[in-house]
């Protein structure tokens, strides 16, 4: 019983940061949206990202970084690699069967990039609860919804890569601080 209520105690403020992460996100689009919900997405990178994807379903050549499309009459390559392009495949892969390859993938753009958001808010509160306490990584967690620079690359309708960016380096963050804050009596070794 008692654990139990351990897990609903630390449960429902993590609950609290996602939403509060999420209400932004659905603020934004509600009050500033005038792209998603015309059936766009936020830049031209979004699109090239979606091409470049739809590209890597067709062909299978995962080591291919040019889009024979863009700078014609030679194409042009861009510089983005991989794991972002596996991550929007694998949201876009249930919605396939039903909606098709290309509104499949746009789907996953509108939404892969607030996801990222609401796990690196997820994150933080984990990497910073050794450092702040279990309140202000909280609260730290629930403001990256508050950081422009974190929403810049993280609203609806902006498939960006930099979103793991944000993800990768609170993972690394917090595996250092909880590696140097961890007590000795607790290492395996």
């Amino acid at each position: 019983m008692m654990e139990t209520e351990t897990k609903k105690t630390t449960r429902w403020p993590l609950l609290l940061v996602a939403g509060f992460v999420i209400l932004i996100h659905g603020a934004w689009w509600m009050i500033g949206d005038t792209i998603v919900s015309n059936g766009g997405l936020a830049d031209g990178d979004s699109y090239t990202r979606l091409v470049r994807v739809e590209q890597l379903l067709a062909t299978g050549d995962w080591f291919d970084n040019t889009i024979p499309r863009a700078g014609a009459p030679f194409g042009t390559t861009v510089h983005w690699t991989r794991p972002f392009d596996a991550a929007l495949i694998a949201l876009a892969a249930p919605l396939m069967p039903v909606l098709g390859v290309k509104s499949a993938l746009y789907w996953a753009g509108v939404v892969i990039s607030p996801l990222f958001h609401l796990v690196a808010a997820l994150i933080m509160v984990w990497a910073m609860t050794p450092v702040l306490g279990r309140t202000g990584a909280l609260i730290a967690g629930a403001m990256t919804g508050t950081q422009f620079g974190v929403l810049a690359f993280s609203i609806i309708g902006r498939p960006d890569h930099h979103a793991v960016f944000g993800v990768t380096v609170l993972l690394t963050l917090g595996f250092l601080v909880r590696t140097l804050t961890d007590s000795p009596s607790r290492c395996p070794y």
